[in-house]
């Protein structure tokens, strides 16, 4: 199955929407997930992981914040195997402050030939000094 779109945009929605049986199956074994700068380590998220180390890195983000984020998908670009999302997050921290920020994930498919392709890496790219101040807060 080439890489499309639509594709790359069923990985993003799972994502955000929660859905990890669903992200879980998209993501190769094997796959490398790097946040930020993993060599500054800029912020406590920054690193590089893989499946399993990811997401309860994330989760310790997203307890920051009052509820899940609201998201605005702004644009997918597909190359090859290559994915690319660009969105903005936004919600309300548990200071009661509003947190907003953009994303990029560029996603690296396995194969475009495999009947469901999976994802082998990805870089994710956010606001890093938003995600230290949060981070680093009591709340």
């Amino acid at each position: 199955m080439p890489i499309t779109d639509s594709y790359v945009k069923s990985a993003f929605d799972k994502m955000t929407g929660g859905d990890i049986p669903g992200v879980m199956a998209m993501i190769h074994d094997d796959a490398e997930w790097t946040v930020i700068n993993p060599k500054i380590q800029s912020t406590p998220l920054s690193g590089m992981y893989g499946k399993t180390t990811f997401l309860p890195v994330q989760g310790s983000f997203f307890a920051h914040l009052k509820a899940p984020l609201e998201w605005t998908l702004n644009m997918v670009v597909v190359s090859g195997t290559t994915g690319v999302i660009q969105a903005d997050g936004r919600g309300e921290r548990k200071d009661g402050k509003v947190y907003f920020s953009p994303y990029c994930w560029v996603f690296e498919f396995d194969s475009a030939d495999s009947p469901e392709p999976k994802i082998v890496k990805v870089q994710s790219f956010l606001d890093s000094a938003l995600v230290k101040e949060i981070m680093e807060s009591d709340v």
